[in-house]
């Protein structure tokens, strides 16, 4: 097994046996079950990286109000699943609407 796989699942354990630690108590607790003995060289470097991006992820649930949300509205919006509908476009103009690609002006294509 690799150093990244057992830093994963060592911080997913400890992430599932304290469901209602907050970060400070939780970065205590991932800490204190550091798997691969000193802390140095590249077992350390990886434990630190998949620390981090774990403990990322537990402070974007934390401000979601613990839970992340299926589709993000970024997403629906462009997929035209918004709560008012498709984007209304009607009355957009376009100024110089013939002027044509950049793409034909460099290949002088008319």
């Amino acid at each position: 097994m690799s150093w990244d796989v057992i830093s994963c699942r060592t911080i997913e354990r400890v992430i599932r046996e304290n469901p209602d630690a907050d970060l400070k108590t939780l970065r205590k607790r991932i800490s204190e079950a550091y798997p691969f003995g000193q802390r140095k060289y590249w077992p350390y470097k990886v434990w630190c990286r998949e620390v981090k991006k774990a403990l990322k992820l537990q402070e974007f649930k934390e401000k979601m109000g613990g839970h992340i949300p299926d589709t993000m509205p970024l997403f629906a919006v462009a997929l035209g699943d918004a709560p008012g509908g498709p984007l209304d476009r009607d009355g957009v103009e376009v100024e110089e609407a013939g002027k044509g690609h950049a793409f034909d002006e460099m290949w002088g294509i008319k």
